[in-house]
């Protein structure tokens, strides 16, 4: 992963060099640390790094039962979603955050990947095959509604990003 200005005035420089993959996810709201999906061996994990180059990568959450990926924290920073393949096919969950690993909620209820949140933290959008779905969040609680379909269609998608994103509207 690297990082540059965005008027790409000055050269990248390598915010995180290793052997594994790695995956942008989110930015916290208050721009201090990027989250990704860390490739590393047997399974992907969910890693940190200060976007100011003050400190080292750090593992944020990982699973011996399966990958971790896609992680979008919430607007309000309290929240964190993602993917996981545990159960066998990929789930959407959300944990709060930044204490991830002390519980999370499964989001989709028969399959789900690539979730983003809309602008005011309130609703989780996600991908579940053709299907377009959303599912509210409570921001303060993090209680969850039932999983509705917006549209379906087909995507584009490499499998390793997303290929879709909210609009703030």
């Amino acid at each position: 992963l690297y990082i540059r200005t965005a008027d790409a005035s000055s050269p990248s420089t390598p915010l995180v060099i290793s052997p594994f993959d790695k995956y942008p996810g989110s930015i916290t709201p208050d721009g201090s640390l990027l989250i990704f999906r860390h490739s590393v061996l047997p399974h992907n994990e969910l890693w940190t790094i200060p976007l100011d180059g003050s400190s080292k990568p750090a593992s944020l959450l990982r699973s011996d039962a399966g990958d971790l990926g896609f992680p979008r924290i919430a607007p309000n920073g309290h929240w964190l979603a993602y993917t996981s393949n545990e159960s066998g096919r990929p789930e959407v969950y959300l944990s709060p955050y930044p204490g991830v690993a002390s519980a999370r909620r499964q989001v989709s209820a028969d399959g789900g990947s690539n979730p983003r949140w809309t602008k005011g933290g309130r609703e989780l959008v996600y991908r579940n095959g053709r299907r377009m779905m959303a599912v509210s969040v409570d921001p303060a609680s993090g209680q969850l509604g039932a999983p509705a379909e917006l549209f379906h269609s087909d995507f584009e998608s490499d499998g390793n990003s997303s290929a879709y994103d909210v609009t703030p509207d």
